[in-house]
C-alpha cells in the first residue's frame, strides 16, 4: 500500500535521526559528505533533491513523484 504525503525537509531529517545508521555511515553509502547532511540537521539549509533521494535510498526508502491525474 502507498501513502501519498508532501514531503518536507523535517520528514527527512525524522527519517535520519530515526535510522540506526550513524551519519558517517549514512554519508558513506549515500554518496553525501557528512557535514552537507549536518547542515541539514542544524542549520536551515535545504537539501537538494539529489542529495535527498541518495540519502533516502542509503536508508532503505524510495522517493517516488507522480503527475496528478
Amino acid at each position: 500500500m502507498s501513502m501519498s504525503c508532501i514531503f518536507t525537509k523535517e520528514i527527512l531529517i525524522r527519517i535520519i535521526k530515526s535510522s540506526k545508521k550513524s551519519l558517517r555511515v549514512i554519508s558513506l553509502e549515500s554518496g553525501v559528505p557528512q557535514h552537507t547532511i549536518e547542515n541539514w540537521l542544524y542549520t536551515n539549509k535545504v537539501p537538494s533533491i539529489e542529495n535527498t533521494i541518495a540519502v533516502l535510498q542509503a536508508l532503505g526508502y524510495k522517493l517516488t513523484i507522480e503527475e496528478r491525474l
